[in-house]
């Protein structure tokens, strides 16, 4: 992982990850830095839609 990477997680009330598998770098994080981690994740073969991921991020944040 990169150096100072639980500085930046730690800075940050809410992470969110977006991947295209099934969670494995949000559970990676959670296991390594002890926080909750939201996940987007997508098992499609597809990149995401800009408009998809926007409002997943939406939702996962409350904003």
């Amino acid at each position: 992982l990169p150096h100072k990477l639980d500085e930046l997680i730690g800075a940050f009330p809410r992470v969110v990850t977006a991947e295209l598998n099934s969670g494995h770098l949000s559970q990676m994080l959670r296991s390594t830095f002890l926080k909750d981690i939201g996940t987007i994740s997508q098992i499609t073969g597809q990149p995401f839609k800009v408009g998809d991921l926007k409002a997943a991020l939406t939702q996962a944040l409350g904003s």
